[in-house]
């Protein structure tokens, strides 16, 4: 399918929120990815087949955003959403899909650390199975 992920400012309750829009190339019809108002989305990575969005998000508590992010799952084909990390006052960087769609390469920067905050980390989608590959380390990439 001729698709485009990308994220917008939008007025969401006064806020203004990266939320995850879908583009669709055939119909030029534009749609939001998910439909909460209290989540800040950004960093979007679809997979190759296209059946699940990684997306990182913050989310606003009465105005205030959280401090730290987590990582999201989206099935666009039937509006499904799963939160895969929950690790506390972390930050991620960008989400890519290894190339069977079968894990997730990504960094954090762990706001509380005073030495190296920062790690490349794989998940298994599967075991939820989440392994530090380096430290210090930031903006990973799968080489195809």
């Amino acid at each position: 399918e001729n698709r485009i992920l990308y994220t917008e400012y939008v007025d969401m309750d006064d806020l203004q929120m990266n939320k995850l829009q879908v583009f669709d190339l055939e119909t030029r019809e534009t749609r939001l990815a998910s439909d909460s108002d209290i989540l800040d989305e950004v960093l979007p990575s679809w997979t190759i087949t296209g059946d699940q969005i990684a997306v990182v998000r913050r989310e606003w508590v009465n105005g205030i955003a959280e401090i730290g992010d987590q990582i999201w799952l989206l099935n666009p084909g039937d509006g499904t959403e799963q939160q895969i990390t929950f690790e506390e006052e972390m930050i991620h960087g960008q989400v890519t899909f290894s190339p069977d769609g079968m894990a997730l390469l990504f960094h954090i920067y762990n706001l509380k650390s005073t030495g190296n905050p920062t790690e490349i980390q794989v998940m298994e989608l599967e075991s939820g199975k989440i392994t530090t590959i380096a430290s210090p380390g930031t903006h990973p990439r799968w080489i195809p």
